[in-house]
């Protein structure tokens, strides 16, 4: 009987060890287990959201140089960039795009941030994919998206609740 238990606690207790794995390799950039990944998504949208809780307002977006980029996209929004910020530089506090939904008022919502890396300066010093948080981004070096900027993307619904996820190109709920 002793015997037996002492297995099964064992066989938990190495279960427990493998499922906590912390390794990191950087510091947005975990391998987490479930329960930890959540806490880290968290961790990063609150560092999200502070950092543009001041784009609310358009103007204030514009006042620190960020330019139209596309019209209303149905389910993307309308993007606003901030061309300064395109190199291979991962910076939570500074998106290179700020997505915004036009409202019937004819005001604009932010609603979501996008980081983009430019490919050629990011693959000149990584070996893989950027990531954030342990999600990968998205590899657009390729037509459709990389024809004329190959680079790296993800976006991130910071300020509206996507049912499609948090990372998703797409948010069905935004319209034109």
């Amino acid at each position: 009987m002793i015997s037996h238990l002492t297995k099964v606690l064992g066989f938990t207790m190495i279960a427990a060890v493998v499922a906590c794995d912390t390794s990191t390799t950087g510091p947005h950039d975990q391998a987490l287990s479930p329960r930890t990944q959540t806490s880290t998504q968290g961790a990063i949208l609150a560092e999200i959201r502070a950092a543009t809780v001041q784009f609310h307002d358009v103007n204030a977006a514009v006042a620190a140089g960020y330019v139209v980029a596309t019209g209303c996209l149905q389910s993307e929004g309308i993007r606003y960039r901030k061309p300064a910020l395109f190199d291979a530089v991962i910076d939570l506090e500074q998106p290179e795009l700020l997505i915004y939904e036009p409202l019937p008022n004819s005001e604009l919502r932010l609603v979501a941030v996008q980081y983009l890396v430019a490919s050629a300066a990011w693959d000149a010093t990584h070996s893989s994919t950027p990531t954030v948080g342990g999600q990968a981004f998205m590899d657009r070096r390729t037509p459709p998206f990389g024809a004329a900027f190959p680079n790296y993307s993800l976006v991130v619904w910071a300020w509206a609740h996507n049912p499609a996820g948090m990372y998703t190109l797409q948010n069905p709920t935004v319209s034109c």
